[in-house]
């Protein structure tokens, strides 16, 4: 199952995903994901500029995979919407972007936990009896 954060984007809902394709994208071009976050979450000029470009990468990808589930589409920031939006975005913006970012690459690198075992036998007593 493919997990997301909802965030905005040039002003437009968005849905970061990290999934397989988009993970190799961003190892190639900015190397390690664990130095990839460090680098998001730094408070530099050019953490700006890197924040902007993976969030539109997660974004695309998070996209193409609502379509191909059979959600209405979205239609996603330009380019030059993003490189706009990231010579203009006001601090408070920008953090939460971030935070968004660096949420969607720790869910699409965490493992989900399932029980081992089901009692199939306590789930049904305990909708009968509310409890649980």
């Amino acid at each position: 199952m493919v997990r997301g954060v909802e965030s905005v984007l040039c002003g437009r809902p968005v849905t970061l995903v990290l999934a397989g394709r988009v993970y190799f994208l961003l190892t190639e071009k900015y190397g390690n994901i664990a130095d990839l976050t460090e680098r998001v979450r730094a408070e530099t000029a050019d953490s700006v500029a890197l924040t902007f470009d993976v969030a539109r990468l997660l974004a695309e990808q998070g996209e193409l995979i609502r379509r191909k589930l059979g959600y209405e589409p979205r239609e996603l920031p330009t380019q030059d919407e993003i490189e706009e939006a990231a010579l203009t975005v006001d601090p408070l913006t920008l953090v939460k972007l971030k935070k968004d970012v660096n949420a969607a690459i720790y869910v699409g690198m965490s493992r989900e936990f399932l029980p081992e075992k089901i009692d199939l036998a306590l789930v049904e007593l305990e909708k009968k009896t509310g409890e649980g």
